[in-house]
């Protein structure tokens, strides 16, 4: 049969299995607990991720649009500018265009005014007589 001393081993060898098996069911629960904890974790990180990713979809699609507005804008604007700048420069074309049409008529008829009184005005000979 067993000693005295070899049931005391035995029953403190069994405490000890049965102190370890608690602490083992602790950690155990322990670590179920945070690794359900580091998923929750997760969870709520990948919902924000995909949040964040809608969010900034969303900013730049706003913020194309409004460019594409204001670059819609700018050309009409534009061509308005061009057309009105168009409009003046033919203007004042226009404008010097019959100024220079009347100097030319004026010339003109000066010129046949002066034929008509002076017949060989036309010639240096004639220049040169008509001055003297």
């Amino acid at each position: 049969m067993l000693s005295d001393s070899m049931l005391l081993e035995v029953s403190v060898v069994e405490s000890m299995d049965d102190s370890n098996e608690e602490v083992i069911a602790e950690l155990v629960d322990g670590i179920e607990d945070d690794v359900f904890i580091l998923v929750v974790v997760v969870g709520v990180v990948v919902e924000i991720s995909v949040l964040v990713d809608e969010i900034v979809s969303e900013v730049v699609k706003v913020i194309v649009s409004v460019l594409v507005k204001v670059v819609e804008e700018v050309s009409v604007l534009f061509d308005e500018v061009v057309s009105e700048v168009v409009k003046v420069v033919v203007d004042e074309v226009d404008d010097v265009l019959s100024e220079l049409v009347e100097v030319v008529d004026v010339a003109v008829n000066l010129r046949h005014t002066a034929h008509s009184r002076h017949p060989k005005l036309g010639t240096n000979h004639a220049q040169v007589c008509y001055r003297n």
